[in-house]
């Protein structure tokens, strides 16, 4: 389907719509703007083609607009903000337009911020909601962290849902949907949210990871049904393996389509599940945070087309995005509803600062950065990319036969910057194992450098590789690099909940790989001129 739904003839009622939308964007105040444009009456596939014919310039502005907006407000209303910016000697009547913002308003992190400040003093008018949800983060780095949302503001991200879900999975009405929750269930925001923002769309039915159950209710459900499963790539890959190997059972039967989160993955894992499906079925990933909000970008059939052609020519992937490197995601955000932009470290490292637009917002979040390696590439950019490639773009979307084609900007991740990994739900930091080793008396003395690394083996199950460089002279037997690898999974067992919990259900798909290599050997060959050591296999 071609940009403009296709209505090659409609030039002028589509011009006319963008015209009258930008004066009125910038005649109506913004608050008063965004509630019309979020109460719309229309249809979500009306809303949708709506937005695939809008300018890639008026999202633009209206999200700087929203931004300032955003920011004026929490300067008005939240007390730790007002604080922060004190501290920091930023007057917030001196931010004047989206360029004094950009370059004058400090970054928020979980340190400089949520970690300084009280729940409730981060929280609009300084207090709780009444009603609302607390999420609880993994508390990996140490104590948990609670992250509250009101009724309100939980309410107002379902509109984006309910249209980010059609546009994927269209839920047309002469079909009947089970969508099943394979995600890790408790206090998880990414099983909360999937539970409670897809309930709408069929019969929910919440199973955690747990292979059996999910194919017991297929098979309970049978033909007559669509199913929309939800999990974390590796246990997905299981799942479809446990199915394999069941006897009168074929997934091909069955009408199934994936929704998966939580980490990256390569195309050809993809590919690997999707060859055991019927044809015509789906796999999306969603980009989200618990700081954030658990939807911040999704995969579309456009950022799948151009992920895989990124695959095949290297060239058009460095000049899209800078660098040779492959992403492990690749999607569009709304710009209404967040405004991303990038910033680079003290390490040269280019990470993502999100803003949250959503006035129902209960904690505001200013230019917040948890640490994801990535970046933004306008959708203008990569059409003009793309053709100068030499490639057809009209035919490039036409694979996308279902839906328009949205202009929404692209996100690209590589992890997080810190060398923070995540498998099954669970983040995995460097520190976490320098720890490890240090604690234990023979490593310390043996090991000089790791690295952590997120791959697909020969049985192509995504694992995580920890790979242990010995130091220079040392010789490491094979017996000591078993207790090693022994030690370093019964330390993260002690101290990774979300770790724990995926090992305890699948232990032989879950256990790390952990290798020895001698010094400046596999994967650490190469490192002689570098001063600093990397924790994080490239």
């Amino acid at each position: 389907m071609h940009i403009g739904i296709g209505i090659r003839t409609a030039i002028k009622p589509i011009a006319m719509i963008n015209i009258i939308l930008t004066i009125g964007s910038r005649l109506i105040p913004i608050r008063i703007f965004d509630r019309f444009f979020s109460s719309s009456r229309l249809s979500t596939s009306s809303e949708i083609k709506l937005i695939s014919i809008l300018k890639p310039s008026l999202f633009e502005y209206i999200s700087r607009k929203k931004t300032l907006f955003t920011f004026k407000r929490a300067c008005k209303l939240v007390p730790a903000y007002r604080m922060f910016l004190s501290q920091n000697n930023i007057q917030y009547s001196s931010i004047r337009d989206i360029k004094d913002f950009q370059k004058q308003v400090p970054q928020l992190s979980k340190e400089n911020y949520i970690n300084k400040y009280t729940l409730a003093e981060r929280c609009v008018q300084g207090q709780l909601p009444r009603t609302g949800s607390l999420d609880e983060s993994a508390g990996t780095s140490g104590s948990p962290t609670n992250w509250i949302r009101s009724d309100e503001e939980e309410k107002s991200y379902l509109s984006l849902n309910k249209i980010s879900m059609t546009y994927l999975f269209r839920f047309p009405k002469n079909k009947k949907y089970v969508l099943i929750n394979g995600f890790i269930l408790g206090s998880w925001a990414g099983s909360q949210r999937f539970s409670s923002r897809m309930g709408r769309f069929g019969i929910m039915k919440n199973t955690g990871p747990d292979s059996r159950k999910i194919l017991q209710c297929i098979r309970e459900f049978g033909l007559e049904y669509t199913f929309l499963i939800s999990g974390y790539p590796p246990f997905l890959k299981e799942m479809v393996e446990y199915g394999k190997q069941l006897e009168e059972f074929d997934w091909k039967d069955f009408d199934v389509h994936l929704l998966t989160g939580g980490e990256g993955f390569v195309e050809e894992w993809r590919s690997y599940v999707l060859s055991h499906f019927r044809e015509g079925a789906t796999i999306y990933s969603i980009y989200g945070a618990i700081d954030l909000d658990v939807g911040i970008a999704m995969e579309t059939p456009l950022s799948v087309a151009l992920r895989g052609l990124m695959d095949r020519d290297r060239e058009f992937s460095s000049k899209l995005l800078g660098t040779d490197r492959t992403p492990c995601f690749l999607g569009q955000y709304s710009p209404f509803h967040f405004h991303i932009q990038e910033a680079v470290n003290e390490k040269e490292i280019k990470e993502l600062e999100t803003t949250l637009l959503n006035f129902q917002c209960t904690v505001p979040m200013i230019k917040y950065n948890i640490g994801d390696e990535g970046g933004v590439v306008p959708f203008l950019r990569m059409k003009e990319i793309l053709i100068n490639r030499g490639y057809d773009f009209e035919a490039l979307v036409e694979t996308n036969r279902f839906s328009p084609v949205v202009p929404y900007p692209f996100l690209y991740l590589y992890g997080r910057s810190d060398g923070t990994v995540t498998i099954n739900g669970a983040l995995i930091s460097p520190n976490d194992i320098y720890k490890i080793i240090l604690s234990d008396v023979e490593m310390n003395a043996s090991i000089r450098n790791f690295k952590l690394s997120v791959e697909m083996d020969e049985a192509k199950t995504i694992r995580l590789f920890i790979y242990l460089e010995a130091r220079a002279g040392a010789f490491v037997q094979e017996s000591t690099a078993k207790r090693f690898g022994d030690v370093i999974i019964s330390k993260m067992l002690e101290s990774n909940p979300c770790f724990r919990i995926a090992y305890t259900k699948s232990p032989d798909k879950s256990e790390p790989v952990v290798r020895v290599f001698p010094f400046q050997a596999g994967p650490f060959a190469g490192d002689k001129e570098r001063i600093k050591i990397r924790y994080i296999l490239e």
